[in-house]
């Protein structure tokens, strides 16, 4: 597999990798990796889709099949959006690459359009994997660990900003996720990860995102 490591330090355990393949976004399994890029560029009718969605107040949350999509029926309310086509496609494959990888019973699935920033502290999720995809807008943030503290996380800041606590040791080292590019986020849950879950924040950019995630469901 064609790998990138994002080297921001003398050690790269854990760390981010932006890969060439969808292939590729398997890497997310090896212990060292808390973060897989895989870059795109969006083709016009999801282009088009994406802008005109970013004007509308969408907040959807669900959860579908792992195995049967019904993403059409999902997103029926934005049928007369230009590109409505493409999206469906577009989202029922990355569904389809998330479900090869972690194989779960459901998926856990979220389209939002933010006019701000919904967590603007840097942070990790107590998930295992988690898929995202900004259509439109900035992308998510993240720190590899050579540039953050992570006993400055979450209480241990004292309520000061992330630069004024001392978490982001190297500011110019904070990186985006591009839009547009499918992101597999490992979180705190993921077995053998505990506190090695990705750093990560939304963008203080207050220009309309689209974003799309979908998380592993397993039921008993």
């Amino acid at each position: 597999m064609a790998a990138h490591p994002e080297r921001f330090g003398e050690t790269s355990v854990p760390a981010s990798r932006q890969v060439d393949t969808i292939a590729d976004l398997a890497l997310i399994y090896e212990p060292d990796v808390n973060l897989c890029v895989l870059p795109r560029v969006l083709c016009p009718d999801l282009q088009a889709f994406s802008k005109a969605a970013c004007a509308q107040p969408i907040a959807l949350n669900g959860v579908l099949p792992a195995s049967e999509g019904g993403w059409t029926a999902w997103l029926a309310a934005y049928a007369g959006l230009p590109g409505h086509r493409a999206f469906v496609e577009d989202v029922s494959a990355l569904a389809e690459i998330y479900a090869s990888l972690l194989e779960p019973d459901a998926l856990g699935v979220r389209l939002h359009q933010l006019a701000g920033p919904m967590c603007p502290r840097l942070h990790v999720d107590r998930v295992g994997i988690r898929l995202l995809c900004t259509y439109a807008g900035p992308g998510t943030q993240w720190l590899d660990d050579p540039s953050a503290d992570r006993r400055l996380l979450g209480p241990g800041a004292g309520g000061r900003s992330d630069t004024e606590s001392g978490l982001i040791r190297t500011p110019e080292l904070v990186r985006s996720i591009p839009t547009g590019a499918i992101a597999l986020l490992k979180g705190e849950t993921f077995p053998g990860n505990a506190g090695h879950g990705v750093i990560h924040r939304s963008p203080a950019d207050p220009a309309p995102r689209l974003l799309f995630s979908l998380d592993a469901v397993w039921q008993d």
